[in-house]
Parts: structure tokens; sequence; C-alpha cells
């Protein structure tokens, strides 16, 4: 290999070095914020219901998720949300793809709020459920049936 060449390969490699280390950190970076503060005082990152479900090997720790209220089962302190996307596209709270179940000791939020749920992913049975610390309703805003 000529001597002029040597130089050329070697800023090639360091170059392609530092954009994989790049995007690594970018990458572990963006994982790593699932797992924010759960205050519900607008700190910290709100996922959606379709982000959550989609990514729950990534949601470690406390997580808020804020979507719209399908049903509640009282008997069970269940309630159901779906993404704020499916609500603005249909409408209605039955034609969500996914369905996030949420288990919720305190007061429970009626069909069609829009909320923000701080709480944990867990499991019950083998399926999918939040664990809710704090459930916040928030004012629809303008064009939102409320």
């Amino acid at each position: 290999m000529p001597m002029k060449r040597r130089p050329l390969i070697l800023g090639v490699i360091i170059v392609l070095a530092a954009a994989t280390l790049s995007w690594y950190l970018l990458h572990r970076t963006e994982s790593a914020s699932f797992a924010t503060p759960t205050a519900l005082d607008g700190s910290g990152l709100t996922l959606g219901v379709e982000d959550l479900m989609r990514h729950t090997e990534n949601c470690s720790g406390s997580v808020r998720v804020k979507g719209v209220v399908s049903s509640v089962a009282p008997d069970q302190q269940m309630l159901s949300l779906i993404d704020m996307k499916e609500w603005d596209e249909c409408g209605v709270v039955s034609c969500a793809a996914l369905t996030l179940p949420v288990h919720w000791t305190g007061d429970l939020p009626t069909v069609r709020d829009i909320v923000i749920i701080a709480g944990t992913v867990g499991n019950s049975d083998g399926k999918l459920v939040f664990v809710a610390q704090a459930v916040e309703k928030v004012p629809p805003t303008k064009g939102q049936p409320s």
C-alpha cells in the first residue's frame, strides 16, 4: 500500500468511529430518557399510549403517559387508555388499535377524559398493565369534546 494512502485510510476510519460513537450515544440517551421523573407538574417526558406500548422495554422506572380514557371498570380498579392520535383521527374511543390497561386505586376518571398518568409498566398474568401512581385530568383544548 502506498504511503500516501495510509493517512487517508486512517482518517476515514477515525471519522467512521466518531460517527458510530455519536450514533450510539444519541440513541442510548433517547432510551434512557424514558426513565424520567413522574411529577405531574409538566416536568419530564410524557409518552403517548402508542409510544409506551411499542417501547415498553425502554420504560424502566416511572414514566408518564397521556391518553384518552376509553373504558373504566370500577370493580377491578382498572381503566383503559387510547392514544391521542387515535382519538383525534376518529373521535370515538372504540376505534383504537392499541389500548393500554391501567390499574389505579383512586377515583377513576370518566370515559373520554384526557389524562396524564404517572406510573410504572408491569404485568398481570403475563399481560402488560400500567400501574398508576398519579392521575391528572387534562382540560380539553379548543375543538376537543369534553
